[in-house]
C-alpha cells in the first residue's frame, strides 16, 4: 500500500511539473482571462447630480487588439481632446511560444484614416532572452 501511494505521489509530481507551464502575455499582465480579441476602455469625468454620481464627458479612451497568443498587436489611445496616439506591435517567438522580440511602432501621420505599414515608424525594440531548464 505504501508503495502504491509513493508511486501515485511521484506520478502526480511528474505531471504537475511537466511542460504545461502558463505563458506570460499582455492579457495575463492585465489580469484579463479568456481568449480576448479586443478591449475598449473608456474613462469619464464624474459629476454629482441630485446626490447621484454620473458620467460627465470622456476623459480618455483606449482600444487594444490582441493576437491569439494574448499579446497586444495594436493600441489606440484618445485623450480628452480626441487626439490619437496609435501604436502597432510585432513579435518574434521562440519554440515555447514566448515572445523574444517586440517591436513597437508609432503612427507617423495620424490624419490618415486608413493607415498602411509605411505610415508607421519603429520606435522601440525590446529583446528578451529566456533561459529554460
Amino acid at each position: 500500500m505504501k508503495k502504491q501511494i509513493l508511486i501515485l505521489l511521484i506520478l502526480s509530481l511528474h505531471f504537475s511539473c511537466g511542460d504545461g507551464e502558463k505563458m506570460d502575455n499582455d492579457l495575463i499582465d492585465q489580469k484579463i482571462r479568456g481568449h480576448v480579441k479586443e478591449i475598449t476602455e473608456t474613462s469619464f469625468d464624474a459629476k454629482e447630480s441630485f446626490g447621484e454620481v454620473k458620467k460627465d464627458g470622456v476623459k480618455n479612451k483606449k482600444e487594444q487588439k490582441f493576437n491569439k497568443s494574448g499579446n497586444i498587436t495594436e493600441s489606440n489611445k484618445y485623450d480628452e481632446n480626441g487626439e490619437l496616439t496609435k501604436l502597432q506591435y510585432e513579435y518574434e517567438y521562440d519554440k515555447k511560444k514566448n515572445w523574444t522580440v517586440r517591436k513597437i511602432a508609432y503612427l507617423i501621420n495620424i490624419n490618415l484614416i486608413d493607415s498602411t505599414d509605411e505610415d508607421y515608424k519603429i520606435s522601440y525594440i525590446t529583446e528578451r532572452k529566456i533561459t529554460y531548464y
